[in-house]
């Protein structure tokens, strides 16, 4: 899919805006490269690609449960598309995500033995996790709303 340069790029630079389409680019590994067409010629050259991952956000529902079995709700923006491999993690407890049969924007994730006490959450799509530090804050710390509680 062919994305437009950001105005304002220069001969060496350039940036682009991933369009805020959830149910069209999913979460996951992509490759960019730029186009370029001189100013006479009537062709494209193709540059050399680079590589980036684009993560899910995700919220968690519940925040707070008792030990044990837990089931757990995500909503996530980009949507999850049929064939992605989904999980949860909460700490170093890696969850698989139940079975879904369309492209969806909720997932369930069924925990088992859960030990009390507090876990920070990823959503892992593909392989690509959903952001945990937020480098908004000097120094960078950990998204506490990226957080459950286990009692």
């Amino acid at each position: 899919m062919e994305v437009a340069p950001v105005a304002g790029g220069s001969s060496t630079q350039l940036s682009v805006q991933i369009p805020n389409e959830p149910t069209v680019w999913p979460a996951g590994f992509y490759t960019v490269a730029v186009l370029v067409q001189r100013p006479g010629e009537t062709y494209r050259r193709t540059t050399n690609q680079l590589s980036f991952s684009l993560a899910a956000s995700a919220t968690i529902s519940p925040a707070s449960a008792p030990a044990g079995s837990v089931t757990y709700t995500v909503t996530c923006n980009p949507q999850i598309w049929l064939g992605q491999v989904v999980s949860l993690l909460l700490g170093d407890v890696e969850i698989p995500a139940q079975s879904f049969t369309a492209q969806t924007g909720t997932l369930t994730f069924a925990a088992t033995s859960l030990a009390s006490g507090s876990y920070y959450f990823r959503l892992r799509v593909d392989g690509v996790d959903s952001l945990l530090v937020n480098r908004a804050v000097t120094p960078p710390a950990f998204d506490s709303t990226q957080q459950v509680t286990v009692t």
